[in-house]
């Protein structure tokens, strides 16, 4: 788990902390507290229940589908928080024939972010490069901070979606597919019925 924090007009972001400085750090809500949960190992699992459960308390329903893997991108909105659930590309892993991602999910709350990823995101690791060198994406507050993940995240996928539709067949699969008349689809759908 990392925790990052950044204090209203301080000059730097500052990281280091722990599960127990959460509820103080959160309680002041100046504060844009980014907490980067990885479920890499049982007790990197076992700790992010914790802090999701004890410390956030977020709805048991997102905190179990937070921690099973492969589910369909969403976003849910509660009261005082939104849960999502993104994919990034495994990029060594995705060719023509075969679009592999990983699944990135989190919590946007007025001052926090929460992630939680069980592989690793070059996306993450670059906004975190980005916190250590400048205040400037926090300073703009947690939405700002989520929005610069999803954009570094969506940001992955173009050099490999470009690979793919240069590709002669990933091009020709997908021009098959814009061929098929639309009825196409619901007659086979009648057909079930």
């Amino acid at each position: 788990m990392e925790i990052f924090v950044y204090r209203k007009g301080a000059g730097q972001v500052e990281e280091g902390f722990t599960r127990d400085d959460l509820p103080e750090l959160l309680k002041d809500e100046t504060n844009v507290v980014w907490v980067d949960l990885q479920g890499e190992t049982g007790a990197h699992l076992e700790e992010a229940k914790d802090v999701l459960t004890n410390i956030f308390e977020f709805h048991h329903l997102t905190i179990e589908d937070c921690i099973e893997i492969r589910n369909q991108p969403k976003v849910e909105a509660f009261d005082k928080y939104l849960y999502f659930i993104v994919h990034g590309i495994k990029p060594g892993e995705t060719n023509p024939g075969n679009f592999v991602t990983k699944e990135l999910d989190g919590y946007l709350g007025p001052n926090y972010v929460v992630t939680f990823h069980v592989q690793r995101f070059r996306s993450i690791k670059i906004v975190k490069q980005q916190l250590r060198s400048s205040t400037f994406i926090c300073h703009r507050g947690a939405a700002y901070l989520l929005q610069r993940i999803l954009d570094e995240l969506v940001d992955q996928y173009m050099p490999i979606v470009d690979d793919l539709s240069a590709d002669p067949c990933c091009r020709a699969a997908l021009l098959s597919r814009r061929a098929r008349p639309p009825t196409a689809d619901i007659g086979s759908f009648r057909r079930l019925s």
